[in-house]
């Protein structure tokens, strides 16, 4: 009996108008891989019957729900504006006529209404399909990294409503396909928020990862739901994270000594990283301070001398973070 192959997986999704609301998918994700996890609870009491067994019976289902992930893959700019929308901000429209651009702010004094979306996946064995989908999917982290000689990656998390049934909607088209190699983004570090993006780090850049938590979770109320599954999203503040970690080559009077200085002052680092290929471009924005109280050449990498650096999100108070995305998608999809 064949089994399910990861070579005809499909896996889509549509924006949900209302959280909770299944719908339609509108878009198929180009991805490596994709892995749903039930999260469904079940408890045991232990009612003492006169019965020699660490499981006397009476279970009950308390919670239902699952989480999702993907993995490591590549960034495809005409797909991205779906997951920008999960973790910075919800509801945005892009600007121009093509190609055009999605600006998505991370105001840290506003609720940033993140999209849910309904996840559709089809897995077959050639034959025999077993569709199956899940309402309400929100999205908790999401990272994107550049390594030598690779194309930029990323990979996403997050969480849903129960695995259901489903009938797979047809005719979803994958987006076309642009991916970034790592050698053409760039890192630029400036002081502050008005300057990002103004001082590009040449030469001496190796690799860097860059990840923002959404601070989403869900909820479970009292409201009577039959099926168990959580009721609504809440943002908790204390999970609202970006992180960065950048390897740079230590070089005399490089960028690793300005970095020592401002390190040891707590400063705020404005960093900019830029992908460009074409017209389509992904630009990461972000305030931060170094997670040490100073750096140091502590490492090497094929033979050179290298400084692994370290850094977490913080603020001027009013900015914290934006992803800019320019690409040929004119919806969210």
């Amino acid at each position: 009996m064949p089994s399910y192959s990861q070579g005809l997986t499909i896996i889509q999704s549509g924006r949900e108008a209302t959280k909770g609301t299944a719908v339609a998918a509108t878009s198929k994700f180009a991805v490596e891989g994709f892995t749903t996890r039930p999260i469904d609870a079940i408890i045991r009491p232990k009612i003492i019957k006169g019965l020699l067994l660490a499981n006397p019976g009476d279970e009950l289902a308390v919670h239902r729900g699952m989480e999702w992930e993907i993995a490591n893959s590549p960034v495809i700019y005409n797909q991205f504006q779906q997951f920008l929308a999960m973790v910075y901000k919800g509801a945005v429209s892009p600007a121009g006529a093509g190609p055009y651009t999605w600006t998505y702010t991370r105001d840290p004094t506003a609720d940033p209404t993140l999209d849910s979306r309904t996840f559709e996946v089809r897995q077959t064995d050639g034959a025999t399909p077993n569709d199956i989908e899940f309402a309400y999917g929100m999205c908790q982290s999401l990272e994107i990294s550049g390594a030598e000689n690779e194309a930029l990656r990323f990979a996403a998390r997050g969480f849903g409503r129960r695995i259901q049934s489903s009938t797979l909607t047809a005719a979803q088209a994958l987006p076309s396909v642009v991916i970034p190699p790592m050698a053409l983004s760039q890192v630029y570090i400036d002081d502050t928020w008005a300057t990002r993006g103004t001082t590009a780090i040449t030469g001496q850049v190796l690799g860097w990862r860059h990840t923002i938590e959404s601070g989403i979770k869900p909820l479970m109320t009292a409201d009577a739901r039959a099926d168990l599954d959580f009721t609504v999203d809440v943002l908790d503040w204390n999970e609202v994270k970006l992180g960065l970690e950048l390897v740079i080559l230590a070089t005399a009077g490089g960028q690793w000594a300005t970095e020592k200085t401002k390190a040891e002052a707590a400063a705020l680092r404005a960093v900019e990283i830029r992908a460009v290929v074409g017209t389509d471009s992904l630009k990461l924005q972000g305030l931060f301070k170094h997670t040490p109280g100073s750096v140091f050449p502590d490492d090497l990498q094929d033979g050179q001398r290298v400084i692994r650096m370290a850094l977490e999100g913080s603020t001027d108070n009013t900015n914290f973070a934006a992803a800019v995305l320019i690409n040929g998608a004119a919806t969210l999809g």
